[in-house]
């Protein structure tokens, strides 16, 4: 089940979100084909599948994500939302 945000975004856009911020901090990630690591503003939208991100709360991990799920983090503190598709899981 997707957040109401990333749906209206992928609407939109006609892509898939892979990172949606609606965190008040800036999101680091690693893409899922790269090495370098790369980073969304508050607000901020991804359009490319991730391997993982690191957020203000929880600096010092990484937070592993799925192949093909989406990662929402909305404004609440310390709270992250993973999305799959149900036949991803």
């Amino acid at each position: 089940m997707k957040s109401a945000m990333q749906a209206m975004l992928e609407k939109r856009s006609g892509k898939t979100a892979y990172l949606t911020s609606n965190s008040t901090h800036t999101i680091y990630y690693k893409p899922e084909n790269g090495s370098w690591v790369g980073s969304i503003g508050p607000g901020g939208v991804l359009y490319e599948e991730i391997d993982g991100a690191a957020t203000a709360k929880y600096r010092d991990a990484v937070i592993k994500i799925p192949n093909g799920a989406s990662l929402t983090l909305p404004q609440r503190e310390g709270t992250i939302l993973i999305f799959m598709e149900e036949e991803d899981w």
